[in-house]
């Protein structure tokens, strides 16, 4: 019981933030918790395919370079056409590509796919936090960024 309250406790300095942060929240909690995809793409690699662990290795650190740009156009994208559209677009997008993969076997079109989904989902990752900072009032931004992180630790 007393572990409770002590939760309950921490838990209102997340209390009074705007609507929009909490839908945020959840969505950096489904978008991280689709992170999963990579160790599981070293899995196809190497038990399915018949990659080695070397090159399993080289394919999972391109994979996760390559989303560097693909952050970096998300910001500008942001800029230009709004935080907004950019999730809404790129995490779709990169939906349809996960859901695309399942109707693949493995191979190296799934595996392309999967890294082209990630890149995509990379997009939106400054857009999420763009967006926390304009739908927040300024005295609840370190609350709602801190439940940002809290989503993100959840997630993974």
């Amino acid at each position: 019981m007393k572990y409770a309250l002590r939760i309950k406790r921490h838990l209102t300095v997340y209390k009074g933030l705007p609507g929009d942060v909490y839908l945020l929240f959840a969505a950096t909690v489904i978008g991280k918790a689709g992170s999963f995809v990579m160790p599981l793409l070293t899995l196809i690699l190497t038990m399915k395919i018949g990659y080695t662990e070397a090159e399993t290795g080289l394919i999972a650190t391109i994979a996760f370079a390559a989303q560097m740009p693909f952050m970096m156009l998300g910001g500008r994208l942001g800029d230009k056409i709004g935080s907004r559209k950019v999730i809404i677009l790129f995490q779709s997008l990169g939906a349809l590509v996960y859901l695309g993969c399942a109707f693949l076997s493995p191979g190296a079109a799934m595996t392309v796919l999967i890294i082209a989904a990630t890149c995509l989902i990379a997009v939106t990752m400054p857009a999420l936090n763009a967006l926390v900072a304009q739908v927040t009032p300024k005295d609840k931004v370190s609350n709602a960024y801190s439940l940002m992180y809290l989503g993100n630790n959840l997630g993974m």
